[in-house]
């Protein structure tokens, strides 16, 4: 069976508002007080379907940290050559601040479970 586009569109945007809600829950109790139950009345599904779609709670950390890097990488190339090596290391310094304070949150629960979590640490780096 194969998946027809408004499906894969609809998933699409489903994950998207699971990753939205457990961004918001996560950084509102922290990820061991978090549950997948909050994350799905926030996203306005089941918990189940968290379950289906990532697996577990630590899954969908790991989930949000890529969606993390993968914007990340757009933040990174689309901007304007700069005249000067120094310009341009001071515009990526100040987009990579810029983009770590939109997600300070975020950046601090992925961060302190790393540390932590080997599991957990060892599935971000890879």
């Amino acid at each position: 069976m194969t998946i027809t586009k408004p499906k894969r569109k609809s998933r699409i945007l489903t994950e998207d508002k699971i990753l939205q809600a457990a961004i918001t829950i996560f950084s509102k109790f922290g990820f061991e007080k978090a549950s997948l139950k909050q994350i799905g009345e926030k996203a306005g599904i089941n918990e189940a379907l968290i379950i289906r779609y990532y697996g577990s709670k630590a899954k969908l950390l790991v989930a949000i940290h890529k969606e993390y890097l993968d914007n990340l990488d757009l933040v990174i190339g689309d901007h304007p050559m700069c005249d000067s090596l120094e310009e341009e290391i001071k515009s990526y310094l100040l987009r990579e601040m810029n983009s770590d304070l939109k997600n300070i949150d975020m950046r601090r629960i992925i961060i302190s479970r790393a540390s932590l979590d080997v599991k957990f640490r060892k599935e971000i780096e890879s």
